[in-house]
């Protein structure tokens, strides 16, 4: 039943989200969708949302930086043409960086664990992997044409 009604949830704010595309907007559903998942009462939000925008937060630097390095291997002619040396340089720029976001969760899990029961973290990284398989799904659906019409 827990299940039917995120999914429901997800379901139609993502609806709404797609129809209204923004950042804050799927913050919103994202949050919700959790909240509901992990049936945090109010003390348990209350502690836990400031530690996981956080640790988002300091997440989203990383992966900003990563995507910017991501540029460069994006074109394979331009890519080959690049000195080894400056190709060397932005791949382990690309692992430290992916080290770098490895630190953060392990930190961030201990700051979890701070804040809610074991089971409940466990939970919460299910449903965020569940939300953003579902959130790919429905987005994949939206881009193609229905069938039957050409």
């Amino acid at each position: 039943m827990k299940q039917l009604v995120a999914t429901l949830l997800l379901a139609t704010l993502s609806t709404l989200a797609i129809a209204q595309p923004n950042m804050e907007r799927m913050q919103a559903i994202r949050v919700a969708y959790i909240t509901n998942a992990l049936e945090l009462n109010p003390t348990e939000a209350e502690r836990f949302w400031p530690v996981h925008n956080e640790m988002t937060e300091a997440l989203s630097e990383i992966r900003e930086q990563r995507r910017s390095l991501v540029e460069a291997f994006r074109d394979e002619d331009e890519m080959m043409e690049l000195e080894e040396s400056v190709l060397l340089r932005k791949m382990n720029q690309m692992l430290e960086l992916e080290r770098q976001e490895l630190a953060i969760r392990q930190e961030y899990h201990q700051k979890f664990l701070e804040v809610l029961d074991v089971h409940k973290v466990a939970l919460l990284y299910r449903t965020e992997e569940e939300f953003k398989r579902q959130l790919l799904d429905r987005m994949r659906r939206e881009e193609r044409p229905p069938r039957g019409r050409r």
